[in-house]
């Protein structure tokens, strides 16, 4: 009898346990009894065979909703990572696993499409935009950063001269005036001194 009772409290709880509604103590309890009975065994396994039968209209809104929220979340996944596949910046393990999940969902191969096609507009307009200004400008800021930071390098032996010629010109100059500063001095000197033996 008590047998009885705890099959009858099991089968009312089937459509439950398939739906995924019970919490985990009563997971547990239905699992353990399907475990150890083999009358209630054979009448999941024959309620599970007739909901397969009818297929998604009779499946449980519950286990739609789960099965709904899981591919959202890998489709989410697969939107946020196709830069990264593309790009081989994955592991061969995760390669082989998105490559799977691309090829059986519609949606994402639809956005790696787009993907491609949008990384093909890009390309083209770059190439297009190099041929009509013909400048590589990537090279050009390459070559701007790298003058940037270029590390000392001795001159030329053409801009050691020109630098030596000014050195030369810059010094005459200073020679000149000094040498004209102390004529000048010398002169005035010579003058004060005149006109102070004239006052005496």
């Amino acid at each position: 009898m008590h047998i009885n009772l705890i099959c009858a409290k099991v089968n009312s709880l089937f459509n439950s346990f398939i739906k995924g509604e019970l919490d985990e103590k009563e997971n547990q309890f239905v699992r353990e009894h399907l475990a150890l009975c083999v009358n209630c065994r054979y009448k999941y396994q024959k309620l599970k065979e007739l909901l397969a039968l009818f297929g998604n209209e009779y499946t449980p809104k519950t286990s739609r909703k789960n099965a709904e929220l899981l591919e959202n979340k890998e489709y989410e996944y697969c939107k946020q990572n196709l830069s990264a596949y593309c790009d081989n910046e994955m592991s061969f393990d995760e390669s082989v696993k998105f490559k799977k999940y691309i090829i059986k969902t519609p949606k994402a191969r639809e956005e790696l499409k787009k993907l491609y096609k949008l990384r093909e507009l890009l390309q083209n307009s770059y190439k297009n935009l190099t041929k009509k200004f013909n400048h590589d400008f990537s090279k050009i800021i390459v070559n701007q950063l790298y003058h940037k930071s270029a590390p000392f390098r001795l001159p030329s032996a053409r801009e050691f001269a020109a630098s030596l010629v000014l050195i030369v010109i810059l010094f005459t100059i200073l020679g000149v005036g000094t040498l004209m500063a102390k004529s000048i001095n010398k002169t005035i000197a010579g003058k004060i001194s005149h006109y102070s033996h004239k006052v005496r």
